[in-house]
This record gives C-alpha cells, sequence and structure tokens, in this order.
C-alpha cells in the first residue's frame, strides 16, 4: 500500500528533527527550557517598551491608587510633625503597634511592639495576653504600655498608625471621662 504524501513529508520531517538534534546534542528538556526562556524574555522585552513608550500606560493594578494616596499622606504627616527628625528638647517620643495573625491551627493571636529608640531598655515586643486576640486590642495595649512606664511629668509624642487609637485620645476621651 503506498505511502500518502502528509506521512512522507511528515517522516522526513522526524529525520531531518533528528538529525539536528544528535548534531547539535540538545535533550527535549533543554529545548523547553530555552523555548520558556525566549517567551519570559519577550514578556520582559513588551513590559521594557510599554514603560519607555509615554504613550502606552502600565495596566494598574487593584490596590495602586491606595498604596499611592498611602504614601502621599505618610509624606504629608512626617513633614507636618518633623517625625524624620529628633524630637524637641523635653519631648519623648515613642512609636507604637499591634498586629494579629491567624495561626497553623485556625486561632489568632495578636501582639504590640514599643520602640523609644535603637538599644532602649523599654523598647518591647511581646504577645497580647487574654482570649480576645485582635489587632485593636493590641494596638491599644501597646499605647498602654507607655503609659504605664513613662512618668506622667514627661512630654510624650506618641506615634502610632492606629485610627482607633487617635479617634479614641482625640475626640471620644472627654466623653468618657465625663460619664
Amino acid at each position: 500500500m503506498p505511502e500518502d504524501k502528509n506521512s512522507k513529508k511528515r517522516k522526513r520531517k522526524e529525520e531531518l528533527k533528528q538529525k539536528v538534534l544528535e548534531a547539535v546534542d540538545v535533550d527535549s528538556r533543554q529545548i523547553k527550557r530555552l523555548q520558556q526562556a525566549k517567551q519570559a524574555w519577550m514578556r520582559q522585552k513588551r513590559r521594557l517598551e510599554q514603560e519607555k513608550e509615554p504613550g502606552l500606560r502600565m495596566p494598574e493594578d487593584k490596590n495602586s491608587k491606595k498604596r499611592k494616596r498611602k504614601e502621599e499622606l505618610k509624606q504629608k504627616v512626617l513633614e507636618e510633625w518633623e517625625l524624620d527628625k529628633e524630637p524637641p528638647q523635653g519631648v519623648v517620643r515613642v512609636w507604637t503597634d499591634g498586629s494579629e495573625m491567624e495561626g497553623v491551627d485556625g486561632r489568632k493571636y495578636a501582639g504590640y511592639g514599643v520602640w523609644f529608640r535603637e538599644g532602649h531598655c523599654l523598647n518591647v515586643s511581646e504577645k497580647l495576653m487574654g482570649l480576645m486576640q485582635t489587632n485593636n486590642r493590641a494596638e491599644m495595649t501597646a499605647v498602654l504600655y507607655v503609659l504605664k512606664v513613662i512618668p506622667k511629668w514627661v512630654t510624650l509624642q506618641i506615634c502610632t498608625d492606629s485610627q482607633l487609637v487617635v479617634d479614641s485620645v482625640m475626640y471620644w476621651m472627654d466623653g468618657w471621662k465625663r460619664r
């Protein structure tokens, strides 16, 4: 039974491919890796072309605007309160933070940190005690720790990223005292 033209072509193509592979001594895994590297290079090249080309805009991810706004706000706070400089004479600046994470067992774990300056003896990083392990409790505990260890006559500048702590001190505390 005579072979058709297509099968002859395929057979010839396979023979040529085999000869090339033998001559170059490259196995199929190396060929696949080279193809993947070429594709990755082409994707990167396209990305670079988009960055260079002023008319083309890179697609923005969901959080890029949020991140940009956060950075602008951070810069504004740094400039307004001069947090990148030493505090004024007689003022103790302290940084506080609290966090919460889910453990491998599925339960919540929280902790807090207080930082005065490099190597200060009152710097602390501890886990939150109690059953209610929340980020807000950890943030509040960090500020309460500072208020407990620093004498009342010392002027404090507490730096925190917790809006709850800021609102509690700035707006709600007077109402709590009145009640």
